[in-house]
């Protein structure tokens, strides 16, 4: 299942972003700055109608260009956060 919750402010999205690496690796921020949503899923192991409890459950930030800039993973006992470290926009090619 998956739910999108709300489109989310530049200052948030930016919010949720590595800070610029020293390491040579960029954020481009012009792939970050259009529209964004907060997304919210839950992932079920099967059909059986006696567990109603998701196995987890992912938010994750969701751009209108497909790039994913954070995501939080909860496994109930762990959580795993996920946060966009580099991103640039590559030259394109030409076609044959």
């Amino acid at each position: 299942n998956a739910i999108v919750t709300r489109k989310l402010t530049p200052e948030e999205v930016l919010s949720r972003v590595a800070k610029e690496p020293k390491d040579g690796r960029k954020i481009d921020k012009a792939l970050l700055s259009g529209d964004a949503w907060l997304v919210r899923m839950a992932v079920f192991p099967t059909m059986d109608a006696e567990e109603m409890s998701p196995t987890y459950e992912m938010d994750l930030v969701l751009h209108d260009n497909g790039v994913v800039s954070h995501v939080l993973v909860d496994y109930k006992t762990f959580k795993i956060e996920q946060i966009l470290s580099a991103v640039e926009t590559l030259p394109a090619k030409a076609c044959r």
